[in-house]
């Protein structure tokens, strides 16, 4: 007999990967938004900003965290004012 544990147990590693959606399908954890998306709710981020919003009321309006906010504004932030 080997020691491997059975095909269909998980690790919590491997858990951590993946996470369940409204209708209960799994998907890969991150990587959610292709950069097009994420550059187009930076511009819908400004525009909120612009109008007086603060970044919670925002970030709240477009689904995201500020952590995520953040750190999309440092990624793809030069791209978006590119333009």
């Amino acid at each position: 007999m080997s020691d491997l544990p059975p095909f269909n147990v998980t690790t919590s590693r491997e858990r951590s990967l993946v996470v369940q959606t409204e209708g209960g399908h799994e998907m890969p954890r991150g990587k959610k938004f292709t950069a097009e998306q994420i550059i187009g709710k930076l511009r819908e981020a400004e525009v909120g900003l612009a109008q007086g919003k603060t970044v919670p009321e925002v970030v709240r309006k477009l689904g995201v965290t500020e952590q995520t906010h953040y750190r999309w504004k440092r990624e793809y932030g030069s791209r978006c004012r590119g333009s």
